[in-house]
């Protein structure tokens, strides 16, 4: 082969290459997931974040005396009632104490949240709660911080 030809066929081979580098770059553009793989960063997936009930959803009775508890906070959720209507999921929360004893926690759009911007950055974290016993000894929430 001449030095002319090998010389295009160089060309060529960079051109191609700059395409293919091109279309795989607007590919993963399009990708949030890959797009942060490329870059080293692997982002959980998007979850729904619970809209709290209206502060105005009657509540029970509460004992006036003030509750602390530590503990890992889970959120659970899923389908609402069958044949209710409801297009909102439902949200169960409850903390976990060092001993293993598991609290029912109640949170309405009134319980301050210390540390999070919604109640999904408090699920499976260590927190302290704060709030008065109900009548089924449900924690009725005023506040939930990170420790």
């Amino acid at each position: 082969m001449e030095n002319n030809q090998k010389g295009n066929l160089i060309v060529a081979l960079l051109i191609s290459l700059a395409v293919v580098t091109t279309v795989t770059v607007l590919i993963l553009s399009k990708s949030p997931f890959l797009n942060n793989l490329q870059l080293g960063i692997i982002q959980p997936t998007p979850t729904l974040s619970p809209t709290l009930p209206p502060s105005s959803t009657p509540v029970p009775s509460v004992s006036t005396e003030q509750t602390e508890i530590s503990g890992i906070l889970s959120i659970i959720y899923g389908d609402p009632p069958p044949g209710s209507g409801d297009q909102q999921p439902r949200y169960n929360y409850s903390l976990t104490d060092d001993s293993g004893k598991t609290t029912q926690i109640k949170i309405d759009s009134n319980t301050r949240l210390i540390g999070g911007k919604s109640i999904i950055d408090f699920n499976r974290k260590m927190v302290k709660v704060k709030g008065g016993l109900g009548d089924s000894k449900t924690l009725l929430a005023t506040s939930i911080e990170i420790l």
